[in-house]
């Protein structure tokens, strides 16, 4: 367990405190932390339905989340009577392109074709397939069976959370966004992408109903089916529906497959706007922070959110500052410095300390631009401030310049011909020591010849004399008429040398290409692909990270370094935010994703295939 050796009490800032005992901690130690208190300062209100009284904190005064139960009833009635559908939104697959295997056995569309008609409400997704099958043959059991309707169910939003996490580690970490359910004609239905997985089946009511032609299946879901989804509500769901077909009783398996999209390489899944999915079950805790990356999964009877990110053991995100921008207002401190009179002030971002005693965040001070035109001798100023309660006031007990050099802009407009570096965020990283921060930023310049960007982290800490400690790059780009140079870098803080303390090791993919005008038709010329590595290593004497770049060093090697076995962290720059990746190797990572796990039920035993690669979804409905 991560212990910290003095409060977070800024206003002291005391050489006890300061970070030249940062690295006696252990590093590590926050895989070990559960979330602390799981707090927003707002409640995340869904599409459909009013939400609840939101119950606050009376550490942080903050309301947890609160989401408001859907109706129990289903809105149409699973009887296998596909009478209370609209019949115009169906889609029908019964064509030989639709064949995924088993051609040779196929007679046509009266052999086996399939119609979907999807719909929703705020607590179900429903389903209407309505088979054609000259032969229909109920299953004996999970073991034998050869005619069956497959709804293969994925959540869009936690694919691409998947798509952004470092190689291996959804599948360590048993991170998955798709199920499948297989159907018989007869109504049983089990598990069919993972035979030895949990079945939520609380959540499946389901009817099937045979016909002249063959049978109908009609389905109504809950959210808990899926078991693992992005966001509460889930405002879409990707869906793939598959026939099984064959011919001869007591048979194991199909002859036939037909699927809505068959191709493997191309779109494997349709995309349906469910516009607010609510579940039926209670949640607990919220991600850290909009935009974070993690999942919410279903244990029991109960959501948990699984954040991906490091969430920070002493500090909660402020969605509401204006209580922090009132408390500027009334200060004198900034009137010199950044007068409102012909300078502009923006609170880019705010936290407040688990305790509620403590708010830090980071404040841009620069010129205006009156006319947009911005003075050549104009300097803007990024500031760290630190606030403190007073009874039931807040003052301002600490500021600090974080940047390495006073920014050469007004604050939302670049000088003639000069970068421009906007798109600021603001994160603790008490990973390398309790009173250290990253402020995430974006450098843009463009002209008619070249264009060029750069999006990084500078880290800083505000309780040393110089609080900048170094500069981290996570993409760049340059651009002139004929070529362009993409670059984009892992940024790891990790165990590179012997001595103690976190360094950066930047892992960099480069493509170099040739172009007909400026950022236009771009491709990546024969040889045109590299990887190099950028060190810098952490400096106990100095307090912050050595200017001198190393390209070479065996503790950062593109060919050896693996995130998934490698004690460290990963930085997520995105533009306006900051975040922080675990490696499943630190101490207590795996232990603390095995507690938020799908529930058991009694597995189903019907044989398994291997899951489709997920891709871009289809508006088909």
């Amino acid at each position: 367990m991560l212990v910290l050796t003095c409060l977070l009490s800024m206003a002291a800032f005391s050489v006890g405190c300061s970070s030249s005992k940062s690295h006696e901690l252990d590093p590590f130690g926050l895989a070990d932390e559960p979330d602390p208190n799981d707090l927003l300062d707002e409640e995340i209100k869904p599409r459909r339905g009013t939400p609840a009284r939101a119950r606050r904190s009376a550490a942080v005064d903050q309301p947890l989340l609160v989401l408001p139960l859907p109706k129990a009833e289903t809105s149409k009635t699973i009887d296998g009577d596909f009478s209370d559908w609209n019949t115009r939104k169906v889609r029908t697959f019964g064509s030989s392109k639709h064949i995924v295997t088993g051609e040779e056995f196929w007679g046509g569309a009266k052999d086996a074709s399939f119609s979907v008609g999807v719909e929703a409400d705020e607590g179900y997704v429903y389903f209407s397939v309505a088979v054609r099958d000259d032969v229909v043959i109920d299953a004996e059991s999970q073991d034998i069976m050869s005619d069956g309707v497959i709804i293969w169910l994925q959540d869009p939003k936690l694919e691409s959370v998947i798509a952004s996490l470092p190689d291996g580690m959804a599948k360590r970490h048993d991170i998955g966004s798709e199920s499948a359910i297989l159907f018989t004609p007869d109504g049983q239905f089990w598990r069919f992408d993972r035979p030895d997985g949990a079945l939520h089946r609380a959540g499946i009511t389901a009817a099937t109903k045979k016909t002249k032609d063959g049978y109908n299946v009609e389905v109504a879901l809950t959210l808990g089916v899926i078991g693992q989804v992005a966001t509460l509500p889930t405002e879409a769901v990707a869906f793939r529906v598959e026939l099984l077909d064959g011919d001869e009783a007591g048979r194991r398996g199909e002859q036939t497959r037909l699927s809505m999209l068959p191709d493997p390489l191309g779109p494997r899944f349709a995309r349906y706007e469910v516009g607010g999915w609510l579940p039926f079950s209670q949640a607990k805790g919220q991600p850290p922070r909009p935009g974070a990356l993690g999942r919410w999964v279903l244990n029991g009877d109960t959501w948990y959110y699984d954040s991906f990110e490091v969430v920070p053991n002493s500090w909660l995100l402020l969605q509401d500052t204006s209580e922090f921008e009132e408390t500027l207002a009334k200060t004198d401190v900034f009137d010199e410095i950044c007068p409102l009179a012909t300078s502009e002030r923006e609170l880019v971002e705010a936290y407040q300390s688990t305790r509620g005693t403590q708010r830090a965040g980071l404040l841009l001070c620069g010129p205006r631009a009156p006319g947009n035109r911005c003075p050549s001798d104009a300097q803007s100023e990024l500031y760290w401030l630190n606030l403190e309660r007073q009874g039931e006031d807040w003052s301002l007990a600490k500021h600090a310049k974080v940047t390495p050099e006073p920014l050469q802009q007004c604050a939302k407009t670049p000088r003639k011909g000069g970068d421009f570096y906007s798109e600021f965020s603001l994160l603790p990283l008490e990973m390398l020591g309790p009173t250290v921060w990253g402020i995430g930023w974006h450098k843009g310049y463009s002209d008619r010849k070249e264009r060029s960007l750069e999006r990084g982290v500078w880290f800083a800490n505000p309780d040393l004399p110089t609080p900048y400690m170094g500069t981290a790059i996570a993409e760049k780009t340059r651009a002139r008429t004929r070529e362009r140079t993409l670059s984009k870098s892992h940024v790891y803080l990790a165990l590179v040398d012997d001595v103690a303390g976190l360094d950066i090791c930047e892992v960099e993919r480069i493509q170099e290409q040739q172009c007909s005008g400026l950022d236009r038709r771009c491709a990546t010329t024969e040889f045109g692909e590299s990887v190099q590595v950028h060190v810098k290593l952490w400096s106990p004497h100095k307090q912050r990270f050595e200017t001198y770049l190393q390209t070479k060093h065996r503790g950062c090697s593109a060919a050896t370094f693996d995130f998934n076995e490698r004690r460290g962290f990963m930085l997520l720059v995105e533009p306006g935010r900051l975040g922080a990746l675990a490696s499943p190797a630190n101490p207590g990572s795996k232990r603390r994703r095995q507690e938020v796990v799908a529930p058991v039920e009694v597995p189903a035993a019907a044989e398994p295939e291997a899951a489709p690669a997920p891709a871009k979804g289809v508006d088909l409905f």
